[in-house]
């Protein structure tokens, strides 16, 4: 009895109780036994199915999965054997490849996983795959375990996996990219959610290395029983296993076929094994999803699709517009003297490549900032969009500098605001009006330090209504329809703004171009690596004309406004993009990259602060 009541004690740490009351777990008697053992009920945990972008599969690396072999039992046929050996010590570690630069160890390994933090050598760390060697050992270490080395693959790197309990580690390894071929391919990660799993001897197998895969057998969720000294380690994650028959191998397998292709994904980590009073052995494993999103953000070559969250709530403004007669072109174009000036090559203009030269007056809300530093450097770097006559949007990165180390913030004294400027060789322009804020105001979730270009959003505030509004500067309309992508991915926008040319030379004449706005699906696709890390649904969206129009360095801030309706509405914020080295003048130099979309920051799910801090916009 006072043992039983230690254990409840214990459980109850974890959130769990062991009283005949308790809403997780029901008490069984086994007839016969002298143990208590707790269900869990019904009400499993559910993980939502992993979205990798994949349209058709959703696999969570291209060609996983595949094993000709229609028996588990083939030994030494499975294409994601991996050993990691210890070169001078007889220490080995047997794994299971999940990309071409990630293998999954279990607690097994330890002898191995101690070496290598002791010593931190790469070289002393072997990797062998594949099943082309016929012996088991070869004298010159070519082969091990039937598995050939697999040459100039390198550990980078190794982290313990997040405890399922005190006394079970898996590891995970990280290397060099591996060669794939017919006998060295990954296995893929469950893609589905969990809450119809195939209670299937014919849809799993329990594997650790070789002739150990063996058919398994899943318990339902309400059979998976355990002692209450299981419990005491385990918590509310209990929720989180999957139990089957012995035998109870590391590693458990899901085979499924569909479209006549079968791929094989890994399902679960086993962590213990117990033993009913009535002799039945139950292995329990952590459904892999319990680690999915850590395995994502450790492993360089898998990647997520970002969640897209819920949009904010739509701000209605009290006048109907966000400003009285807003995102209105005013000038008159003689279209036989301003016809714009088509290029005959797509060619980078900074923030525009493939752009054309705008007509005069047509991007009338378009700010150009100039930067006066230290020691009289004056740089012309960024844009913005005027939305009233006290406020302009634009980019929070534009305002921050890294030198010696250290990230210095521009003042509103050293930010010039020029309005209504078209030539920039044409300082005496007399549409221009330029000016010094009042004030400041970068968004408080942007971090310049981490440069994942979250939040980046700015805005610049006058006190005084300094901007005199003319056929030549005048706001754009702040959106106000549905702030879902779906609205828009359809769409195309436009954006202005000054760059330079393929030639390093700066555009003197405001460039403007019109892109394609993508859904987050697509952008996702286009290049993974990129934008799994830095595309943020609702924060910001993609757009672009992949090889033929695009955004790029020079222009940050400036708007990409949507023409609906006789006006322009302010829709994103030119934030951020891929880019690449090209040869200019002999030089190495830093370049745009229009193959691929650009983010921009989406102003909608900032309305509220906008509407906020901007004196002259009011909301209903």
């Amino acid at each position: 009895m006072e043992a039983k009541i230690f254990a409840c004690f214990f459980i109850s740490l974890f959130g769990l109780c062991c009283a005949q009351g308790s809403s997780n777990f029901r008490e069984i008697e086994y007839e016969g036994g002298d143990e208590s053992y707790f269900c869990a009920k019904r009400n499993r945990r559910i993980f939502s199915a992993p979205d990798f972008g994949d349209r058709e599969e959703n696999l969570s690396f291209e060609g996983c999965g595949i094993w000709s072999s229609r028996d588990p039992g083939n030994k030494f046929k499975q294409p994601w054997q991996i050993v990691v050996r210890v070169r001078s010590k007889s220490y080995i570690c047997r794994g299971i490849l999940i990309s071409a630069q990630a293998v999954i160890t279990p607690h097994e390994c330890r002898d191995v996983v101690d070496h290598y933090i002791r010593t931190r050598n790469s070289n002393e760390m072997q990797i062998y795959g594949g099943d082309s060697c016929a012996d088991t050992e070869s004298e010159d270490g070519k082969c091990f375990a039937r598995l050939r080395l697999l040459e100039n693959i390198k550990v980078i790197g190794l982290k313990t996996l997040r405890k399922m309990s005190p006394h079970t580690d898996y590891f995970l390894w990280t290397t060099n990219k591996i060669k794939f071929a017919n006998n060295l391919l990954p296995i893929c990660l469950y893609n589905r959610d969990n809450s119809d799993d195939f209670y299937s001897s014919q849809n799993y197998y329990g594997t650790y290395f070789g002739d150990d895969a063996e058919w398994a057998e899943v318990y339902k969720p309400e059979d998976c029983c355990h002692t209450e000294e299981y419990l005491r380690f385990w918590g509310e994650n209990i929720n989180s296993l999957i139990c089957t028959k012995s035998p109870c191998q590391f590693f458990l397998i899901n085979r499924e076929t569909q479209q006549g292709q079968t791929r094989h994904y890994l399902r679960a980590l086993r962590s213990f094994y117990s033993t009913k009073p009535s002799g039945t052995k139950v292995c329990s494993s952590m459904d892999i999803n319990f680690w999915l999103e850590e395995i994502i953000s450790l492993v360089p070559d898998l990647i997520l699709m970002p969640k897209i969250p819920s949009t904010k709530p739509k701000i209605e403004f009290r006048s109907g517009l966000s400003f009285p007669n807003c995102g209105k072109i005013l000038t008159q174009i003689n279209a036989a003297i301003k016809r714009p000036r088509r290029s005959t090559e797509l060619r980078p203009t900074g923030f525009v490549f493939g752009g054309l030269d705008a007509e005069i007056g047509t991007s009338p809300w378009h700010a150009s900032l100039t930067f006066h530093g230290k020691a009289g450097v004056t740089i012309d770097a960024c844009g913005g969009t005027l939305i009233s006559n006290r406020a302009i949007v634009t980019a929070a990165h534009c305002f921050f500098e890294s030198t010696g180390g250290r990230v210095v913030q521009y003042t509103s004294n050293q930010v010039e605001v020029t309005l209504g400027k078209y030539d920039a060789e044409k300082r005496t322009e007399d549409s221009r009006q330029s000016f010094y804020p009042n004030r400041i105001l970068v968004h408080s979730g942007y971090d310049h330090v981490t440069q994942t270009f979250e939040d980046d959003i700015a805005l610049l505030i006058f006190d005084s209504s300094k901007v005199e509004l003319t056929e030549m500067v005048q706001p754009a309309c702040l959106w106000d329809q549905d702030y879902s992508i779906s609205s828009i991915s359809h769409k195309t926008g436009e954006v202005a703004g000054y760059g330079k040319t393929a030639e390093d030379i700066r555009a003197t004449v405001l460039q403007k171009v019109e892109l394609n706005i993508a859904s987050h699906r697509n952008c996702f696709l286009q290049q993974r690596q990129f934008f799994g890390k830095f595309l943020k649904p609702t924060m910001n969206f993609c757009a672009g004309k992949p090889n033929e129009a695009a955004t790029c360095i020079g222009d940050s801030g400036g708007g990409l406004t949507i023409y609906r309706d006789g006006r322009h509405y302010l829709r994103g914020v030119v934030s951020s993009g891929i880019l690449k080295q090209a040869i200019i003048n002999e030089k190495v130099e830093t370049v745009c990259n229009p193959k691929y979309y650009s983010l921009f920051t989406d102003v909608t799910n900032y309305m509220d602060w906008i509407v906020r801090n901007v004196p002259d916009i009011q909301g209903k």
